[in-house]
């Protein structure tokens, strides 16, 4: 188990990437009760800073605690939100899986600046591809169409993410969440 105190993960599963993780967050708590190692490979994107803990001893820690076995239900509702999410992000036709997962990254990775959210660059195309389920080409097309639409600002190094969606992106916060 480890919690991560800055830095960005990936988790993935079988080379897919199936979520993030960052400052704040726990990786290795989603397999609580399975013997075998982890569901997921965490792969460092952005370098970490990050503390390792025996899962054992951190899963008799929050049993023995009185509300233990409340916050290994409430994690585990969180790892099927992660998974509903991404789910419902599959459904979608390629622009749109693009644009959803740019935003979702955004909302907990990016940093706003002059109306503009930046995703940071360790989130490179080839990710983002790979999370999004489409190929780094598809990508690189669907990204030109949606700087001409004004979704995105024209930068080879990063994705920003210009202000003229619905809402504003300060008041997107990142959140704490276990997987």
């Amino acid at each position: 188990v480890y919690f991560i105190e800055k830095g960005i993960v990936s988790l993935e599963k079988n080379k897919n990437v199936i979520s993030f993780l960052g400052s704040n967050q726990i990786a290795g708590l989603n397999d609580y009760f399975m013997a075998e190692a982890n569901v997921y490979t965490a792969r460092v994107i952005e370098t970490i800073t990050a503390y390792e803990f025996d899962k054992e001893d951190i899963i008799c820690s929050i049993i023995g605690m009185q509300e233990g076995w409340l916050y290994l239900y409430l994690n585990n509702r969180n790892h099927e939100n992660v998974l509903i999410e991404k789910c419902n992000l599959m459904r979608g036709n390629g622009e749109s899986r693009l644009k959803d997962s740019l935003k979702q990254i955004g909302k907990y990775f990016g940093s706003e600046k002059e109306g503009a959210l930046r995703i940071p660059k360790c989130f490179t195309k080839k990710i983002i591809a790979n999370y999004s389920n489409l190929s780094v080409r598809s990508v690189t097309h669907l990204c030109r169409n949606l700087v001409e639409s004004g979704f995105l600002a024209e930068n080879s190094k990063s994705f920003v993410l210009l202000n003229n969606i619905t809402n504003s992106y300060a008041r997107l916060e990142p959140e704490a969440t276990t997987i």
